[in-house]
């Protein structure tokens, strides 16, 4: 019974720590304000106090993504990488909208 409170506040910490990541989205990690790590798709943990995160919508116009990722000081393979990411689901995208409006 002693422990009780320290264990609810421990589990409190570390559901705090979820992050969904939606599809078509990344979300860039930062540990103690530098980048670490880029979050893929799906349910995820970040140490808080300790990560923060910011969340890419892959979804947005090339050029609008580009200015979003210079402005969070990423390193430039992880930028080239998120850029070609999204190419391709941009791609894929008009792809199936065109393939829709010719049915």
């Amino acid at each position: 019974m002693r422990f009780f409170p320290t264990i609810i506040i421990f589990t409190i910490y570390l559901i705090s720590g979820l992050k969904i990541v939606n599809q078509y989205e990344k979300h860039a990690v930062f540990t103690l304000w530098k980048y670490t790590t880029i979050l893929e798709p799906g349910l995820r943990f970040v140490w808080p106090f300790f990560q923060s995160t910011n969340r890419i919508d892959l979804n947005k116009n090339i050029d609008e993504l580009s200015v979003e990722l210079n402005s969070l000081n990423l390193p430039s393979e992880v930028i080239t990488k998120l850029l070609s990411e999204a190419k391709k689901s941009n791609n894929s995208q008009r792809d199936y909208s065109e393939s829709v409006r010719k049915d």
